[in-house]
């Protein structure tokens, strides 16, 4: 199972993920995804399909090929407040609503899409 870690640092790579964000995505260590990515370590099956059906992977490629850019894309606009909801978009505006019950107001993403 090389492929794996070499594949999921990959995948980092593409989708601009630390290893605690990707750790973070499936609930594991940042060190788990160093070990499985220097080859110290394998994962269970679970991860294996965690990680496969996240990215959207094709189960046999992921582990037996080296996976190439253009197979997984770049971090669309939706991935990107996912994984980094701090981070806004540029076309996304943010507007206060306050309820009538409550004097606290309502953060709220009017997100446009292209």
């Amino acid at each position: 199972m090389s492929f794996f870690g070499s594949n999921i640092k990959k995948i980092r790579q593409v989708k601009g993920l630390s290893q605690k964000a990707f750790a973070d995505l499936f609930d594991l260590n940042r060190g788990v995804i160093s070990s499985y990515e220097e080859g110290r370590a394998e994962p269970k099956i679970e991860t294996i399909l965690k990680v496969a059906n996240h990215f959207n992977l094709n189960l046999d490629k992921f582990l037996t090929e080296t996976l190439q850019a253009s197979q997984l894309g770049s971090v669309s606009g939706t991935d990107q407040l996912m994984l980094f909801p701090e981070f806004t978009n540029q076309n996304e505006k943010k507007t206060q609503v306050t309820t009538e019950n409550s004097d606290l107001p309502i953060l709220q993403k009017n997100i446009s899409i292209r």
